[in-house]
Formats: C-alpha cells, structure tokens, sequence
C-alpha cells in the first residue's frame, strides 16, 4: 500500500466504516469504546480538514438505556428524531436517495442521513423504508439487537452498502479504513468491483482490493469479533456471490477459521487488508 499521506487530496479521500459512532448525545447510536474512538477520529480528522468520510448505520432505537426503581434495573430504547439529531435525509433528483443491498434472494433499500462533521460527513445507512418489509425495515432498528442473521444483514448493509453509496457519491476514496469486523463486507464487494469492471481474475481482483484495505482490531474478546456458521454466510450472501463472480466457496475460504464450519468477519478483515493494527502493544502481541 502507497503511504496514505501521498495518495490523499480533496478528490480522494479516507473512507472510515464502523459499526457505531459516538459523536454527541444526541445521536446515541454506539455502546462504549469502539463507538468513543470512531467518534473521536472522524471528529479529529474533521477538526484537522482532511478529506475524510466515515460510513455508518442509523439506529433510531440506539443502543438500549438503562434505569433503576424499586423492581431493580430495566432496560428501554428511546427513538431518535433525525431533525433532532442534526441528520439531514439525502435526496436525488427530488427522491429519496437509496442503495441497494442484495441479501439473501432479496433486494434491500436503504436510505442515507447526513451528519455534517465541518466539511466532512458522516453517512448513515437506514433500511426503514417503505420499500421494504416489515422484516427487513427493522434491520437497523437497534444496535447489537437480534441474533446472528439480524447481525449477518446489518454488517451487510454497512460494508456492502456502505461501498456502494462511496460509488453512488463518487466519492472515489484513496483507502477503506475497516474499524473493527463488523464492516470487512465492504472487501467482498471491492473485490467484486474489480472483477465486474476491470476484467481481473480473482487472484488480481483481491491484490488490487488489498492494496485500499486498511483494519483496526479493538478486542480480542469472542462477543466482540463476529463468527457465523458457514451455513448462515451461504444463506444470506449466497446470491450475491454468484452475481458479483466471487463464488461463495471463495467467500467461505477469506473468512475461514480454525473452527470448521464457521466464517470469522475479523479473519476476512485481516486477511484483506494490507495493514492491521491493534489498539495498544500488548493487544497486538495478545492477536499475533
């Protein structure tokens, strides 16, 4: 990977994907650390003027609040007003501005909000829709709410989706920053990008994908780094895989662990990416 100062320019900026952002109370769509330190870069990265776009879900539940009486502590969800929030809904020609994300044998719509960090953004994929069912409206309901396909269909939303608006905008980002797992999707869909219009082959497509893929691993905790059975991968990104070339034998191997059977998000991250790091040395030694 070229050294990102030399690559970056107004025209080309730093695409930043996490799964939550803790930027201003207002807009309680992360739950703790992860969240804290994705705010902090894209506030800091805002701060110092540098091309620089993040890309996220808008949980209008957030993440659950917590109170105390005398039947002990509960926990509830507060909806989130985007006008109230400082979200902006992005149009196009006098639309609603969607993306959309193949998930299963489907097509899911999502919509995007706006979150103006000085003359950055932070863009926030939202799937509650009228296009949608039901079901799939719910998607980025919460975060961290639901099961393991709930989990599979908004990482979807957030890596597939989030690739495709940098496209829609024509963003033309000089490098992804992968911030946790949770959105190493995206390098699915670089790597289908580069097998649909440059007519590489496979092993070119992933070199050329790796070479804008950079990965942030924040825990070494289970609960913190997605696994999915493979048979759930095969079921929800299924279609997508063959449409996009990549086959889902090749997407079962970049997410492979030890553990027959079950695809890691964070193994396909660090398979992916042309530079990983942790959040501190005795992380990165704990990881090695």
């Amino acid at each position: 990977m070229q050294n990102a100062t030399k690559l970056l320019s107004t025209d080309r900026p730093i695409a930043y994907f996490c799964a939550e952002y803790g930027i201003t109370d207002r807009l309680p769509i992360y739950s703790g650390g992860l969240g804290i330190l994705a705010g902090d870069i894209v506030q800091e990265a805002a701060n110092l003027q540098l091309p620089f776009v993040a890309v996220g879900l808008f949980y209008k539940q957030g993440y659950f609040h917590q109170r105390s009486n005398e039947d002990g502590q509960q926990e509830y969800t507060q909806t989130i007003i985007p006008a109230e929030a400082g979200l902006t809904l992005l149009q196009e020609d006098g639309d609603t501005l969607l993306i959309e994300v193949p998930i299963h044998e489907r097509t899911v719509y999502a919509q995007v909000w706006r979150f103006p960090l000085g003359s950055n953004s932070l863009y926030l994929l939202d799937t509650d829709h009228w296009k949608n069912t039901a079901a799939d409206r719910a998607i980025t309901d919460q975060l961290y709410s639901g099961g393991q396909e709930k989990r599979i269909m908004q990482e979807l939303v957030l890596g597939v989706g989030g690739l495709r608006l940098t496209e829609r905008l024509k963003l033309n980002p000089c490098l992804y920053h992968m911030n946790e797992g949770h959105s190493a999707f995206l390098a699915l869909e670089l790597i289908a990008k580069y097998l649909d219009r440059s007519g590489s082959n496979f092993d070119e497509a992933v070199k050329r994908a790796k070479q804008q893929l950079v990965f942030t691993n924040h825990t070494l905790v289970p609960a913190g780094n997605d696994a999915f059975p493979n048979e759930l991968i095969s079921r929800h990104l299924g279609s997508y895989s063959f449409s996009s070339k990549l086959t889902i034998e090749r997407v079962l191997a970049l997410g492979a662990t030890e553990t027959a059977g079950h695809f890691s998000m964070v193994m396909l991250a660090m398979r992916m990416a042309s530079v990983s790091n942790a959040v501190s040395k005795v992380h990165a030694k704990k990881a090695a």
